[in-house]
C-alpha cells in the first residue's frame, strides 16, 4: 500500500508508486556501463514513463526519493553526484 514519503513530502510515495517499473528498468541496463550513464538513462526513462516526452529545453525535477533509489541502484564510486540542472 502506498504511504506518504518524508523525502519528497508526497502521498503517495514516488518509489512505492512505481517500485516496479524502476526495478525492472534497473535491469535492463548493462552491467558494464559507467554508473553515471545508467543513472541518467534512468532518470530520462522515469521521467519518460510518468510525465510522457516532454520536449528539448522542458525539464522536470525527479523527486527527491526517486532520486535517493536510483543512486542507490548505481551508487558512484566517489559519492559525486551532479543534482538537478536548469535549461
Amino acid at each position: 500500500m502506498p504511504t506518504y514519503c518524508d523525502l519528497c513530502e508526497s502521498d503517495p510515495c514516488h518509489v512505492e508508486q512505481f517500485r516496479d517499473m524502476l526495478e525492472n528498468l534497473a535491469g535492463t541496463f548493462d552491467e558494464d556501463s559507467p554508473p553515471n550513464i545508467s543513472r541518467r538513462k534512468m532518470y530520462q526513462s522515469y521521467i519518460r514513463a510518468v510525465h510522457g516526452i516532454l520536449g528539448r529545453g522542458h525539464r522536470v525535477v525527479v523527486p527527491k526519493c526517486v532520486a535517493q533509489f536510483i543512486r542507490g541502484v548505481f551508487p558512484d564510486p566517489d559519492g559525486e553526484y551532479m543534482g538537478h540542472r536548469d535549461s
